[in-house]
């Protein structure tokens, strides 16, 4: 489609401000095209030990605060459960400053707390897919999501069955 574009952009009988205009879409279209390459990729790849290096590039300053030492799920659960991880991750870095996530192991689930230090008003707002995509992604693995989103952060816990349970 860029190709297709450039050809169009480089007609010279083309009215300079329709070029100018053309040439903002191609631009917009390429940075549309890189990041859906990138999403592709980390769905494809998106293990434990991948998932905190990508955490730690969108907050380089939480690698003490990131905890996702808990006992090793079935790979459904594993790659549901570090995609909605990365996507809390990523509004984190969007919105907030500070970053931690932990856990509790308890006798018939875990639970996996993240919070953030922003500025809170964590809603899901139409049009966007953030938090409705980290719904889907529990709802996959019968996760549950609770939040809570005041003017100190955000803070999410997810609840999960435990393997067997599931």
């Amino acid at each position: 489609m860029g190709y297709e574009l450039d050809l169009v952009i480089g007609e010279a009988s083309l009215a300079p401000s329709i070029r100018g205009e053309l040439r903002e879409i191609r631009l917009k279209l390429s940075d549309i095209s890189r990041t859906f390459r990138d999403e592709i990729y980390l769905l494809r790849t998106l293990t434990r030990s991948s998932l905190i290096a990508e955490i730690l590039l969108l907050h380089p300053n939480s690698e003490k605060s990131i905890d996702l030492s808990y006992p090793l799920q079935s790979d459904e659960v594993e790659s549901a459960l570090n995609s909605a991880l990365l996507e809390l991750a990523r509004n984190a870095a969007k919105y907030a400053t500070g970053f931690e996530i932990s856990h509790r192991n308890e006798k018939d689930s875990l639970t996996i707390e993240i919070s953030d230090q922003g500025s809170g008003g964590a809603i899901m707002k139409n049009g966007a897919f953030g938090l409705r995509g980290v719904l889907e992604y529990l709802e996959l693995i019968n996760g549950q999501l609770t939040s809570r989103s005041d003017a100190h952060g955000s803070r999410y816990s997810i609840h999960l069955p435990v393997k067997g349970e599931q």
